[in-house]
Parts: structure tokens; C-alpha cells; sequence
């Protein structure tokens, strides 16, 4: 199986405490995920949550500003 590609709406706080959650289960053995893209309106809250992906995952999750934008892509399932 593929990995599932996870998308984020939102990088404000809560969105932090699930990337401790990908974290979390990346570190136990389940790694059949990855965060590809992330949501937000807000371009420099964006930016800073996608370098704390890379940070935290080495990952490098593609960023929109719309959900809809995300949802086109082809970047998530």
C-alpha cells in the first residue's frame, strides 16, 4: 500500500499538536503517511508550519491559501 497523503486546513495551534501526533506515530513504526500539503489564509503562519514540518517530519509539504486549491492539487487523498 501507498502511503496515505495527509492535508492540513488550518496551521494555527492546533494544527502544531497534530504534527506531534504524525510525529508521534512516524516514531513508533507507522510511517504508511505523509503530510504533503497544508492550508492557510495566512501566508506567514503557512510558512512557518511548513518549516516545522520539514523540521519534524523532513518533510516539505506544498502550501495553498484555499482549501480548494489544496483539495485540485492532486497533492492529498
Amino acid at each position: 500500500m501507498d502511503k496515505l497523503r495527509i492535508g492540513i486546513l488550518g496551521t494555527g495551534g492546533i494544527a502544531r499538536s497534530h504534527l506531534n501526533g504524525y510525529r508521534i506515530l512516524r516514531d513508533a513504526g507507522y510511517d504508511r503517511f505523509a503530510l504533503t500539503g497544508l492550508c492557510d489564509n495566512n501566508a506567514e503562519r503557512r510558512g512557518e508550519y511548513a518549516a516545522l514540518v520539514q523540521e519534524t517530519l523532513g518533510i516539505q509539504p506544498q502550501q495553498f491559501a484555499s482549501a480548494e486549491e489544496m483539495a485540485h492539487s492532486g497533492v492529498i487523498d
